[in-house]
């Protein structure tokens, strides 16, 4: 039976920000990686790169621009006879950047590792003579490996600029694909808790879920998904160790993507662009820009 080809929007978002200047841009979101196909069933390895970026129409943060950029060397194995547990292992290197009343600043270094296991609760299971049915639920942890600065706002920066959350923290995830021929349809879902940091800064917890449809055809060796989808979530305020909310932070969105993967043998090669549709963030004062994530994974 075929492996199913697939979109996955996996937006793990975090957020800051605080009632000092300069707070207000970013808008507490942390970059993540939108829009990759990957096969569920097979071990890959992975590189990819993406770029999210805000204005902030705040007072104390007005006119400024910031962009999140994530580089991501990742992979995923199955384990066992069966293979229906998979490990999967991420490495980000981040590099946030700010252009506003204090010039340009950036900050960059490698993030937060995560590890998590995936089960294969139905394993690609035939409907009919043309379609199939896979869903997986998965859990892990996301080591303090990035560096955390907890004063962070002496360089006139908000706190999603870290690298690092400065705590572990965890993820839940569910993969849902149906697919029919050479069409089909991804549902996913991300849950993302974040303890106190180890100043007692409280970033927001997140939850998103997104649908993409997609459709595979050929051409010799080479075969073309094109895909697209809609992804909304809801980030919770940050909190200051006093245990006030962050005003400017947290909020909800919804954006719609377009992209295109290319496979080739047991390459993969992909683009994905996202627009806001609707989008509220830290109180209203900032606003999401357009995201672009790119991909390359080798499968075996």
């Amino acid at each position: 039976m075929k492996l199913i080809k697939i979109s996955i929007i996996v937006i793990l978002y975090t957020m800051t920000e605080k009632l000092y200047a300069c707070d207000a841009c970013g808008c507490s979101i942390h970059n993540s990686e939108i829009g990759l196909i990957t096969d569920f069933k097979k071990n890959y390895f992975k590189m990819s790169f993406s770029r999210f970026g805000f204005y902030s129409f705040s007072e104390t943060g007005k006119g400024s621009t910031d962009f999140f950029n994530k580089g991501n060397l990742s992979f995923r194995f199955g384990l066992g006879k069966m293979k229906k547990v998979h490990l999967a292992m991420q490495v980000p290197y981040i590099v946030n950047s700010r252009k506003g009343q204090e010039g340009y600043q950036s900050v960059k270094g490698i993030s937060d590792v995560n590890m998590s296991l995936y089960y294969e609760l139905i394993p690609n299971k035939c409907l009919g003579s043309a379609g199939s049915l896979y869903f997986e639920v998965g859990a892990g942890a996301s080591a303090p490996t990035g560096y955390y600065n907890a004063h962070i706002h002496n360089e006139n920066l908000p706190e999603n600029f870290n690298i690092g959350k400065g705590t572990f923290y965890f993820n839940t995830q569910t993969n849902l694909v149906f697919r029919w021929n050479q069409s089909g349809l991804v549902w996913s879902n991300f849950f993302q808790w974040l303890p106190k940091s180890k100043d007692d800064y409280q970033f927001g917890n997140s939850l998103s879920t997104q649908l993409t449809v997609f459709h595979e055809f050929g051409l010799n060796n080479v075969k073309f998904i094109p895909s697209t989808g809609v992804y909304m979530e809801s980030v919770a305020k940050d909190v200051f160790p006093s245990g006030l909310s962050v005003v400017e932070s947290g909020g909800r969105s919804i954006f719609c993507g377009f992209g295109t993967n290319i496979k080739f043998s047991k390459w993969i090669a992909g683009f994905i662009l996202s627009k806001p549709l609707v989008n509220s963030y830290a109180n209203e004062s900032v606003q999401a820009k357009l995201r672009w994530t790119s991909q390359l994974s080798f499968n075996f």
